[in-house]
Order: C-alpha cells, then sequence, then structure tokens
C-alpha cells in the first residue's frame, strides 16, 4: 500500500512538475512574444520618426532653395529696374545736351 501510495505521489509530482514546466514554457514564449512585439513597434516607431525627420528635412531644403530662386529673380528684377533707370536717365541727359546745343536757344 504504501508502494502504491508512493508511486501516486510521484505521479502527482511528476504531473506538477510537468505542468508547472509547462506554465514556465507557456510564460516564456508570452515573455518572447511580447519582447518581439515591443521590439517591433519601436523598431516601427523609429522608422516611422526617421521617415517624418526625412520629409521635414526635404520640406525645408525645398523652401530653402524656393527662397533662394526667389531671392535670385528678386535680385534680377533689380538689376533689370536699375539698368532701366540707368538707360532712361541717360537717354534724357543726351536730350537736354541736346536741346541746350540748339543754335537758336534762348531763356
Amino acid at each position: 500500500m504504501q508502494d502504491a501510495i508512493l508511486d501516486g505521489v510521484g505521479k502527482m509530482q511528476d504531473a506538477i512538475l510537468d505542468a508547472v514546466g509547462n506554465m514556465q514554457d507557456a510564460i516564456l514564449d508570452a515573455v518572447g512574444n511580447m519582447q518581439d512585439t515591443i521590439l517591433d513597434a519601436v523598431g516601427n516607431m523609429q522608422d516611422t520618426i526617421l521617415d517624418a525627420v526625412g520629409n521635414m528635412q526635404d520640406a525645408i531644403l525645398d523652401a530653402v532653395g524656393n527662397m533662394q530662386d526667389t531671392i535670385l529673380e528678386l535680385w534680377e528684377t533689380c538689376k533689370m529696374l536699375y539698368w532701366t533707370l540707368w538707360a532712361t536717365c541717360k537717354m534724357l541727359y543726351w536730350m537736354l545736351w541736346a536741346t541746350c546745343k540748339m543754335p537758336n536757344w534762348t531763356l
């Protein structure tokens, strides 16, 4: 009878150890899956942040490029206005000079 009791106790201990081992395996699997999920989420967040930073950099570079283009266009416009004003003043000067040099000039 003692042998039967010891066999029963041994079988219960084996069953308990198997159950505990299975629970430990299940817990370790769950923790591993959670770690994988967390690492995937962190990786995706990093990718999203890097994409956003890249897009911001592209937008900033585009804006700077557009400002440079605008400044260059403004510079060209100013140069054109300067030379137009210069030519107009030169023309008025020569017209006035020619008028003053007319033979019958009287005040």
